[in-house]
């Protein structure tokens, strides 16, 4: 167990914003706990990170005493004390995502919200939260992602949430709203804390420009994408995300030597039908495929303390869901970027367990083959293959079963 398994989170609330303590599920003795920041019937949040370890610091009772990581939160840094964007959870902010269009962002985004929610009516003994989410099943589709929000039937799921939402959620909001209480906390230790953020905050902006200035920021070598994760980043490997016909999974992959290596074994790649779950196996599980390369005991650490962000960039997001209609509808409708991505994922996936399965399926000689290099080489002589294209399809379509049953569900 990581000695950083207790994460602080923000909680955007009608009565304000809040920041407060949680331990995600730990075993003890045999027995499974979840808690938050409190005493008995009372959920204590937090202005300010400086109030937040003010309290901690006073040495007051709350019902996160007894975890194994107690000591060694209570002595955190004040600026370690600021939830990350991860562990900020806008809940009275859920209708306003539900009233544009999904994305990819937004839908995550939502799954959060209700998670921690459902996630406070448990800890909390609020039988009305578990009853809410219990009774309405279709909130249950933000946890697939983007693709259950594809399409007219998508559209129509995403509507429904919004109208349980706009119905029910000031109910859910205010039940959460009435547990919160900031206790008193000596304003000397306050004003103490206040101190050491500022300076906290001060040196870390200092230090940024010294990098600025040394080169070691701005050189072109080292340019992110916009959303790219500096940590990942600095380790040479990617979260990636790929969504099926049978559901979304989370893995990662880097190169080595131009090769690609996936999380997983000689056998299988690992796929994690959510984020949290995979973070949960990367800070317990070392039997496989990266725990021996540099910096692996970094991403434990990370994945452990709640810190580490796997949402993947938009190159690393690869969809199997929309290609086989646009495929059978002929080469104008079919969605290039993704159509490359695809056939990238699939070479990948075909090297990292050394099989023959894609090469001889996507080589021009065959329908498929020559469908697809009509599309992604611009420079290619080959003939688009004439319609129809339910051969095309069938012959794709078994190509992304081979995929699903090579990416384990974890």
């Amino acid at each position: 167990m990581s000695v950083a398994d207790i994460v602080p989170v923000a909680l955007g609330l009608p009565s304000g914003d809040f920041i407060t303590l949680w331990a995600p599920a730990w075993r003890e003795d045999g027995e499974d706990w979840e808690a938050m920041l409190g005493l008995d019937e009372d959920l204590y949040g937090f202005a300010t990170p400086a109030q937040l370890a003010a309290f901690l610091r006073s040495g007051a009772a709350n019902d996160l005493q007894d975890h194994p990581s107690w000591e060694h939160t209570a002595h955190l840094p004040v600026l370690e004390l600021d939830p990350d964007e991860e562990h900020s959870y806008d809940l009275v902010g859920v209708p306003e995502l539900l009233s544009e269009n999904p994305t990819e962002e937004s839908v995550l985004e939502l799954d959060d919200c209700f998670t921690m929610a459902r996630t406070i009516g448990s800890i909390c003994d609020i039988p009305e939260i578990e009853k809410f989410f219990r009774k309405h099943g279709d909130l249950g589709a933000t946890y697939g992602g983007i693709d259950n929000f594809y399409g007219r039937e998508g559209s129509r799921e995403w509507t429904r949430i919004g109208k349980i939402i706009s119905k029910h959620w000031d109910d859910v909001l205010n039940l959460i709203d009435e547990l919160v209480t900031t206790p008193a906390v000596d304003a000397s230790l306050v004003a103490a804390a206040e101190a050491e953020l500022e300076e906290a905050r001060a040196l870390a902006a200092e230090r940024e420009d010294a990098d600025t200035a040394a080169g070691l920021l701005g050189d072109d070598d080292w340019e992110l994408d916009d959303d790219e994760d500096p940590f990942w980043a600095s380790i040479g490997i990617d979260p990636v995300k790929i969504i099926l016909p049978t559901g979304t999974r989370f893995t990662l992959r880097c190169y080595i030597n131009d090769k690609p290596l996936f999380l997983g074994n000689d056998d299988h790649i690992f796929g994690f039908t959510s984020q949290r779950g995979m973070l949960r196996f990367l800070s317990e599980e070392p039997d496989h495929s990266m725990y021996k390369l540099p910096g692996w005991d970094q991403v434990v650490f990370q994945a452990g303390s709640g810190e580490l962000n796997v949402r993947p960039t938009d190159d690393n997001i690869y969809s199997f869901v929309r290609l086989p209609k646009q495929i059978k509808n002929g080469p104008i409708d079919v969605d290039k970027n993704q159509l490359d991505l695809a056939v990238e994922l699939l070479l990948d996936a075909e090297e990292y367990l050394d099989t023959n399965v894609v090469d001889p399926a996507l080589d021009s000689s065959t329908r498929l083959g020559s469908y697809v290099e009509s599309i992604l080489d611009d420079d290619t002589d080959t003939d688009t293959p004439s319609e129809p294209y339910d051969d095309v399809v069938e012959e794709w379509d078994k190509l992304v079963d081979w995929l699903n049953g090579i990416v384990e569900k974890h």
